[in-house]
């Protein structure tokens, strides 16, 4: 993890990728897209920011073809569980923060 602070470090998490495809990208090519998660390590627990790419219709699947890893996979590669999180940042949450809770916070 890169070091921040006294006690605080953050570490990325690889959770996939997704093609943008040329006509958005303003280029000839598409472009593929990396879907990171952060990790901060503070001294009043772990918390993490954004949990990946959640499913969608069909359409939007084959239009970015989206690559998705588990969370819980990207958070084993570096000796973390789910257990372990104190907090989740995400955009999709009221003010975008919330407590993480098993039955409204799922792993994909």
């Amino acid at each position: 993890m890169a070091a921040m602070g006294k006690n605080t470090a953050v570490r990325r998490l690889d959770l996939g990728y997704f093609i943008r495809p040329a006509s958005e990208t303003g280029g000839p090519q598409p472009r593929v897209e990396p879907v990171l998660a952060y990790l901060v390590r503070h001294e009043q627990g772990l918390i993490l920011f954004d949990t990946g790419i959640g499913s969608a219709d069909a359409g939007t699947e084959a239009h970015y073809r989206p690559r998705r890893r588990a969370l819980r996979e990207a958070l084993s590669a570096v000796g973390v569980s789910l257990g372990d999180i104190s907090l989740v940042v995400h955009p999709g949450t009221p003010r975008g923060i919330s407590r993480w809770s098993f039955g409204r916070v799922t792993a994909p």
